[in-house]
């Protein structure tokens, strides 16, 4: 019988209870611990990139905003 290379238990089920083949000498806690943390960095990193396309998006609506200014400027000096 394996033992866990983290806590040392024997509560290794391969391939039950939804764990693929993957990580073999982990136990099912460290297993499922292993696969929590790996998902919240992931989340952590999408996030961050969804503020940053949210700084983006903030900056074209911005920018096309003060283009539309401009034109409605030009059009009522050429009297449209």
């Amino acid at each position: 019988m394996n033992q866990c290379k983290e806590c040392g238990s024997y509560a290794i089920n391969v391939g039950k209870g939804g764990r693929d083949e993957s990580d073999s000498d982990l136990c099912d806690v460290c297993y499922w611990r292993k696969r929590w943390i790996e998902r919240g960095v992931e989340i952590e990193r999408l996030r961050a990139d969804l503020d940053a396309l949210k700084e983006t998006l903030a900056g074209v609506k911005s920018m096309h905003a003060d283009a539309l200014e401009e034109l409605y400027e030009l059009r009522s000096r050429m009297g449209r």
